[in-house]
This record gives C-alpha cells, structure tokens and sequence, in this order.
C-alpha cells in the first residue's frame, strides 16, 4: 500500500513537470522539427528543445527568423517579433493549435496562399500585433485538451483565405464546444472569396458547434463566393449568433445563409445602434422561427449587389439602402427610419412597403423609386404635413399628399392606365395622363387631403389638354371630376386637388374623357314601385342614361333610357313593377361617342304585397296572355310602355275578361313595362319582346 501511494505521488510529480509552461526561442530559420532550431533562453544559453509540440511551450519566434512548420504542431502562447515569420511553406493546410491566453504578431504570419492556419483551444486568448497576417484558416477545432468554451478576443488585423470545398475560413468545428469570438473596433479581418459560419463548415453540419461572433470591427466578404450563415442545426443547448456591434459593419459579397436545415436550435443576427450589413447577394433559407433576428435603431442593411437583389421581409429594417442593381420584395416589408435609393428601384409586385410614422424616403427620383408593377403598395402616415410618394410604374409619377383630416396610413401605387370606372372598365385612350394613382387608406372615412400628382409629357394621350385639365378622384363608384384649368411646371407637369374626401383613384383628364360628374343618385320604395331621382353637376357629351336593375349585384338587365337634359340637371325614373327582396339599381350614362361610365350602386327592399299578375308566354311575340287570378271590378285599364317611358299600347278589359290577349305586333323587340290599373291598385311587369 505504501509503494503504490509513492508510485501516484512520483506520477503526479512527473506530470506536473510536462505541463509546467516554458518558453522556447527561435535560433534561426528553418523547419519547425530541425535539430537545434529552439532554446529556452533568448540567446541561445539554455536548453535546447527540438520539434516542440505540446500545449505546454510558449513559442517566439525571434527576428529575423523564418520558421516553416512540420504539419501540424501545438502550443501555448505564441509570439512572432517584427522581422520574423512563421509559415507552412505551401497551400496545404498546416495548423498551430494553440492553448494559451495570447497569439502577438508583429512579425508575419502565413503570406499570400499560405496553407497556415490557427487552431485557437484556450479557454481565453487575444489574437493581436501590428504584423501581417494572411493565414488560411481561424477556428476552434475538436482537438485534444481544447476547451470546453473559447472566448476570442481579435484585435488585429487579418486575411482568411480559405476557400477550398465551400468549406469556412472562419468557424467552430469542435463537437459540444463553443467558440466566442469578438472582432474589436478598428479591426478588419478580410475574406477575399471563403465563408464564415459558427456551427461547422457551412452551418450545416448534424453536430452541436455553438458559438457567438460579435464584431465592432469590419467582417468583409469580398468575393461572390463569401458566404455568411447565420445557420445551425444544433440541438437546443447550442444556439449561434451573429452581433454586428456599434461601429462594427459586415460585408458579404456572396450570400447571407439562414436556417434552412432542421433542429431546434436557433440562429440569431442582431444589429446594434450604428452598425451595419451590406449584402450583395441573396438572403436564402430565413426562417421565421429558426432565425431571430434583432434590428436596433440608428443600424443599416444595405443590398448592393450588381445582379438582381429581393429584400428579406422578415427583417424589421431601421434604415435601408439599395444601390447598383434593382431590388424586389418577397413580402411585405416595413422600414421604420430611412429608405435611400441609391441608384435603384424597389420593385414591390404584390406586397407593400410600409415605412413607419416619421420615417423618410431619400435619394428617390426617375432612376431610382418604388416600382408598383402589381398591387403592392407603399404606405405612409400621412398628416398636415406634405409628404412625397417616389412611385411609379414603368415611368416616374410620384404624388404629394397632405392629410387636414384624421392621421391615417395611406397607401399608394401607380398604373400605367385609366380606366374608365376608376378601379375597373376599359381603358381610356384619349385626353388623359396615361396613368393611375390608387389610394387605400387604413381607416376609410376620415380624411381630407391634398394630393399632386406628377408626370411627363410621353405620358399623355392623343387630344390631352395640358393647358385645361383636371385632376379627378374616383369615390363611392363614381368619378368626381373638379374644376379644370392648367397643369404646373415644364416637363415634369404637375396637378394639384384639395379637399378630396376617401379618394380611390387619382387620374389626370381633359375634355370629356369623364363626361358626367354626379352630384346625386337615390333609390326609394313606396307603394309598390321604386322611385330613382339622380343629380348631375356638370354633363360633357351626354347621350342619355340606360337605367339598370338587379337581384344580386352582379347580372344587371336594362329597363328603361332617359335621353340627356343639359351642362346639369335632375331626373328621375319610376321603376312600377320592382321584384320582391333586395332590388339594386345603377345608371349606365353613355357618351355621344358611345363611351360610358357607371354611376354608384344603389339597393332597396321591395317588400309591399306581392303582384299576382301572371304573363305567358314569356318572351312574348305576336301577343301576351295576361292573368290577374283576382280578378277586375267592372273595368281595368291596361299599358304598355317602353323604356322611355311612352305609352305605346293601351286598352280595357271588362270583368270576367280573364286572362286576356294584347296584341303585339306593331311592337319590335325590346323590353317594355305592362302595367294594369284595377280599382286603386296598380300591377306591372317587364314584357320581353323578341
């Protein structure tokens, strides 16, 4: 018993020598591994040491040594004096795994395509030195003895080049470790064409690599092929993260990878107050849940790739930033600070770009503005102040609305059409401004605004008058047309309207593009028939109006014509035989051109006793059988009018006369009203004439 207690104390003593830490210094230049190459004493006076490899020497490299490694080596500290070097004397990777608390290089480390690369395993380490650093790779790797968490400070500068197999030049590859690396102000590490990643190679792999990288400094990811991800598919114990500190900036000329592949662990991105991200490739694979994301005010996402660029909706963007090519949503998107454009367009199809109150809109103009090719919109508060619109569709034509009204978030795209029932109908080909402002409110009903509108002249049709026009807002279906007079400003031209209450549709007109301006239209139901008075403040080439009729909003039949009066005027209409239910009415006005427009919808509930007259057969021809199975008091007299409302047949039939004929020939076909007046009740129904 005795001798194996001294056997464990002789052990212990033994181990407690290996890893005592020594320093060992550089005599000359040469392969790590050669004989007499290292000391302990700086001047070459102590012990010798040859082809050290153990985490428990501090290695130095003494100018003007150049050292070549021998594979891979281990070590504690490390040191490289100004005028020294350490490399791997080729492109295959050869790596220092080192375990100490400090890496100083104010000599050089790698060169060019150096394959040298770092291991960093310490529980703690500060990567620093005013030297030249080009070396392949910085990770933590599953090595022997590393710790179980690596915290990294870099506050130096350095090249990663690595790039070999799409693999990372930056990452953690130890398996249950975590590495924590921090890049610190002031400092640049530059990757002219590999990837950066935390979690393994490519974020991707089915082992927990864990870790966070913070950087105040600058990440750049210069190549097409500089890949970020901010991926893992960890399990829950092993998060990643990515923070873009105060002053720090990211750029990443390849893609920024999100969480795509499975596993429950979530990869994070955060943005701090004044720090920065440019991307000019794609974001692919975020995801909702996976990724977090955390975007503080006062930071900026930039995309400024050449080639064709969408804008990640899930961000909640402070300030953003398009440059070089044109940009797309791929969803709806809010900015809560500024939007520059920097030479581009954003594209939004058929989601909107919401920018929240207070924030603005730079840089916009015809080469660079908020393209509304589809139902996308860009939505603003919108207040007393005025505030510009940078839309268009396949030209520049901003508005400038101003709200007197109740704050509200108006949005707004453009069309490159008018069409002649303000949201739908034919296009108008002439005496127009060839677009459309589409205007969609959060809160319809409470505002009062001021809007102009903006254009070029290849944007006016044939007959435009640019001297005498008006700028017209579709409402509650119908056009309101304003007062005319001349557009402002040389080429672009400008239009101005107040006091437009839940204006619709925005377009520019002149003449009679827009012939009738309502000023009234009612419907009301009395004694069995519908009675339909409507307004007009201003006529322009009026035919006349086709009064039409429905039971469900959709199928509308003609029942009768009102020649036009005069510039404005009242009319009205008796519809006497109305179906029973909700009945809905609207006035087809007809241009003198044969153009048209319709006027707003109006329903009615026509619930008064039922007719019981009957009418077979039906359509009629040669004549109409008529039925009243009540029967007459002593006479009834009998009408056929026509859509004007003339009398075009008339007669009597006695009692007991039942049913009776009325006779249709000198009628052509169309359709017309038989109305039948028995004591004090009157029965009518439409007659169909073929």
């Amino acid at each position: 018993m005795q001798r194996f207690i001294y056997m464990i104390i002789g052990l212990w003593a033994v181990s407690n020598t290996a890893i005592a830490q020594t320093t060992i210094y550089s005599q000359s230049s040469g392969a790590w591994n050669a004989a007499n190459l290292w000391n302990t004493a700086s001047d070459g006076s102590g012990a010798s040491v040859t082809d050290p490899n153990s985490s428990a020497y501090d290695i130095v490299v003494q100018a003007p040594h150049a050292v070549v490694l021998s594979g891979t080596r281990a070590a504690g500290n490390l040191e490289v004096q100004s005028g020294a070097s350490v490399s791997a004397g080729g492109t295959i990777l050869e790596y220092l795994e080192l375990y100490g608390s400090s890496v100083i290089i104010n000599g050089a480390a790698g060169g060019g395509t150096d394959g040298l690369s770092f291991d960093i395993n310490g529980p703690n380490c500060t990567l620093s030195g005013s030297g030249t650093i080009q070396i392949a790779r910085l990770r933590k790797d599953n090595d022997p003895g590393s710790a179980s968490t690596t915290i990294l400070s870099i506050d130096t500068d350095l090249q990663l080049h690595y790039n070999t197999d799409s693999r990372t030049a930056f990452c953690n590859t130890a398996i249950g470790k975590n590495f924590d690396a921090t890049l610190e102000s002031g400092r640049t590490i530059t990757v002219p064409s590999g990837n950066v990643s935390i979690d393994g190679n490519d974020g991707s792999n089915s082992v927990n690599h864990g870790g966070t990288f913070t950087i105040y400094g600058s990440l750049e990811l210069l190549g097409t092929n500089g890949h970020l991800y901010v991926e893992t598919d960890n399990s829950a114990g092993f998060p990643v993260q990515f923070t873009i500190g105060s002053g720090g900036q990211v750029l990443v000329g390849g893609n920024l990878y999100g969480n795509a592949p499975g596993g429950p662990a979530l990869a994070g991105l955060t943005l701090e107050s004044g720090g920065s991200l440019k991307i000019s490739g794609a974001v692919s694979g975020w995801h909702a849940t996976k990724n977090e994301v955390s975007i503080a005010s006062g930071s900026l996402v930039e995309y400024n790739g050449y080639a064709a660029q969408a804008i990640e909706h899930l961000w909640p963007y402070a300030d953003l930033m398009v440059t070089n090519s044109d940009k797309s949503l791929t969803g709806n998107t809010t900015v809560s600070e500024t939007l520059t454009l920097n030479g581009s367009d954003i594209t939004l199809g058929e989601y909107n770009l919401r920018m929240e109150p207070y924030g603005n809109i730079s840089g916009a103009g015809p080469g660079a503005y908020l393209r509304t090719n589809g139902y996308g919109k860009l939505q603003q508060t919108t207040e007393n102040t005025p505030l510009w619109y940078p839309v268009g569709n396949s030209s520049y034509n901003p508005v400038r609305l101003r709200n007197s009204g109740a704050s509200d978030v108006i949005g707004v795209r453009v069309a490159d059409e008018v069409l002649d029932e303000g949201p739908g109908g034919d296009p108008l080909t002439t005496q127009a401004v060839d677009c459309s402002w589409f205007l969609e409110e959060d809160y319809p009903g409470g505002s009062d605004l001021e809007a102009m509108v903006q254009w070029n002249g290849f944007k006016e049709l044939s007959g435009f008058n640019r001297s005498n026009c008006k700028l017209a807002f579709w409402n509650n279906n119908a056009w309101n047309t304003g007062s005319t007079g001349p557009a402002q400003g040389t080429n672009p031209y400008t239009r101005l309207r107040n006091a437009m209450t839940d204006p619709e549709v925005l377009a520019v007109v002149s003449g009679a593009t827009l012939p009738v301006e309502w000023a009234a239209f009612d419907a009301e139901y009395e004694g069995g028939m519908v009675h339909l008075r409507w307004e007009t403040a201003a006529e322009s080439q009026n035919a006349g109006f086709q009064v039409e009729r429905s039971t469900d909003a959709l199928r509308y039949v003609s029942i009768a014509w009102q020649a036009a009066k005069a510039n404005a005027a009242s009319y009205l209409f008796t519809d006497v035989a109305p179906p029973q239910g909700t009945v809905y009415y609207r006035l087809r006005q007809v241009d003198v051109d044969g153009q048209f427009s319709f006027s707003p919808v109006r329903a009615v509930e026509a619930s008064g006793a039922l007719n019981t007259m009957r009418l077979f057969p039906v359509p009629a021809r040669a004549f109409v059988a008529v039925d009243l199975p009540n029967g007459v008091e002593e006479v009834a007299h009998w009408q056929v009018l026509d859509a004007a409302g003339a009398t075009r047949l008339s007669g009597l039939v006695l009692e007991g006369e039942m049913p009776f004929r009325v006779g249709l020939e000198s009628l052509g076909p169309g359709v017309y009203t038989l109305m039948v007046r028995t004591g004090p009740t009157t029965q009518a129904r439409l007659l169909l004439v073929e």
